[in-house]
Parts: C-alpha cells; structure tokens; sequence
C-alpha cells in the first residue's frame, strides 16, 4: 500500500513483519517520498511488480518469518538489478548484515533502532545514486542507439553499393528490395534497430568490422545460391520458419493476390518486436540468420513479380500488420541516400523528443 499518491515524489518501499515499524517509517518519510509499505517479502514482490516504475529504494528488515530480508532483497535484485536496496537489522544480525554488503546484494545497512537523521542522510544518498545509475543508462542506451544505428546505415551502403557494382546476380532487384524494405520500416524499429553493436562495445573496431564483413559475406553468399521463383520462394519460407534449426519455430499462412503476399504468423512465444527483429535480420542481426535471410529473399521474389509484401500477426483470428513493403521498382544508390537521411532524421527526432 502506499501513502502518499504525488507521482512526483521518489518512490521508497518498506517490507517489515511489524505494523509500528511501518507506521512510524511512512510517518518520518511520506514529505519526502512517496511510500509504500509491505508487512512480508512477497507483499513487498508484488508491490514492486505493479508499481516498479514509481519505485527507486527498497529497504527490508531483516528478521521475517517466511522470508528473511536478505533473502527478500536477492529476489528484488533478480528481478529489477537496477533498485536500490537497503537491509535494516539488529545488532545481533550484523554479521550477516556485513556479508549481505560485501557480497553486492545490498547497497547498504542500517541498524536499528534507526536514528533518524543518519536515516534519512542514508535514504537521500541512495536516492542520489540511483538517479546517477539511471542517468548513465540513459546516456548508454542513447550511445548504443546512435552506434546500433551507424551499423545499420553502414551495412546498407555496403550492400547496395556491392550490388551496383553488378558483382551478384539480379543486382538490381537486390538494391531495389533494400531500399524497400528501409523505406517501409515501421515506427517500432525506431529504438535500437540493430544487435550488432556488441562486438564494438566488447573487443572493440577490429572485431567489429570482422564481424560485419562475415555478416555481409552470409547475406551475399545465401543470395548467391537462391534462385527467385515466388513459388520457390514461398515454399522456402515456410520451410524455414517451421525447421527445428532456427532458434523459435514460427507456424505461417501466406495468402498470394495479383497485387500482394500476405504473411500472418501466429507468434507463440515471441512478441510481435521480436517477430519483426527476426524477418528484418539482415538490417540488424550480427550474423543473420536462416530466417531473415529467406524473408529477405521472399521479398525480392515478390518485388520482381510487381507484389507488395504484407507482414501480420495473427492473434485470436485477429491480423494485425507489423510491416508493409511496397512493391517499388529500379531504385538508385542515390535514393538510398535520401531515405537513409529521412530515416536518421526520424531517428534523431524520436530519440530526442521535438
């Protein structure tokens, strides 16, 4: 339960067995957070899941029945790592107080009974540390966003510029199919659209770059062997996303019209983001895989037989569509350009709010 309703106070959870501990705790604190209290650690785990946005400090005592605090705050760290999370404890529990620190599972102890100025020193402390936490993920996940986003312009000018360079056979449908699924790209590809920022991040612009030059290679190699029979095509498709090779088996229909392909896939354990990640793959996979590398084709076969393709989930015989591509034709390097620099723009607005 909580308190104090003002969303714009820091939000502080307290999980003690004793009700006058609670009382007094929301007393001292409610002008200055918005508290909510628990009277045992499940209690508090579910408070914490229904209002873990508003909350930003746990604190526990450590002697309860069914679920000791440390215990209580091992789960809080499982599941949201990035809470700040104090232990209240007697001095007789000190020890395991001390070991709780040590081994990075609180952010720190406070003996009881509280002196409460000390208390609240220690609460505006832990208040500021996370709002330094949270401020350096957010600038992290910008600077991935910004990375994530060079890769996949890069890897875009890479390919297309190899397929004017005509070294591939039916080049023209291979830049023409980039450029339109680039152009398509729905609003929720907007943040961090590609995963290959990881071997940058990790082993630095050496690795990177080996990293993508294979993910090219693949692309290239794969689109080497295909031939472009829309029926061919079709059929590989459904193969693939149904093999027990790929990582999640997805169950398709593809309905064929003069004018387009309608995909609809019953997603099953993925989410319809993951669904659009996975066809999209060779946008922003490190190494793509058999199924975006087959969508990729797909598309290609349906732009050369003048189809739109249309990509939907199907949930309780309701289609929703995820991605519409348009059946364009004869696209030049230099229109990719200009939807690369429409989309940064879309990208720059999106990631800083105008």
């Amino acid at each position: 339960m909580s308190n104090n309703d003002s969303p714009t106070l820091p939000g502080i959870l307290y999980v003690d067995d004793e009700t006058q501990a609670l009382k007094y705790f929301a007393m001292a604190f409610k002008k200055d957070y918005r508290v909510f209290t628990a009277d045992n650690g499940q209690s508090g785990l579910d408070i914490l899941e229904e209002h873990h946005a508003d909350i930003s400090i746990i604190v526990s005592d450590q002697r309860m029945p069914e679920m000791a605090g440390v215990d209580f705050l091992s789960k809080v760290r499982a599941r949201h790592p990035r809470k700040v999370r104090i232990l209240t404890t007697a001095y007789s529990d000190l020890e395991s107080a001390i070991r709780s620190v040590n081994d990075g599972k609180i952010y720190q102890y406070v003996t009881k009974p509280w002196d409460l100025q000390d208390f609240k020193m220690v609460l505006k402390r832990a208040f500021d540390y996370y709002s330094i936490l949270s401020e350096r993920d957010q600038l992290m996940s910008l600077k991935m966003s910004t990375l994530q986003r060079i890769i996949l312009a890069d890897r875009l000018k890479t390919l297309t510029g190899v397929a004017h360079a005509d070294c591939i056979q039916e080049s023209a449908i291979f830049a023409d199919t980039l450029v339109a699924i680039v152009e398509a790209l729905p609003r929720s590809f907007d943040v961090n659209p590609a995963s290959g920022g990881a071997a940058m991040l990790q082993h630095g612009l050496a690795t990177f770059m080996k990293q993508e030059r294979c993910a090219n290679a693949v692309i290239l190699k794969d689109w080497q062997a295909s031939d472009f029979d829309l029926q061919t095509r079709i059929a590989a498709l459904s193969s693939t996303a149904s093999s027990s090779d790929t990582d999640t088996t997805l169950q398709l229909s593809i309905e064929e019209t003069n004018e387009s392909l309608k995909i609809r896939v019953q997603l099953g354990t993925l989410t319809a983001q993951e669904l659009l990640n996975t066809c999209l793959g060779i946008l922003c996979e490190a190494k793509p895989s058999p199924l975006a590398l087959s969508f990729f084709q797909l598309v290609a076969a349906a732009h050369r037989a003048g189809k739109s393709v249309q990509l939907c989930t199907e949930i309780n015989d309701e289609s929703n569509e995820l991605l519409s591509i348009a059946a364009t034709t004869q696209a030049e390097a230099e229109h990719l350009e200009e939807i690369l620099a429409k989309l940064y723009d879309r990208w720059d607005t999106e990631t800083l709010g105008f």
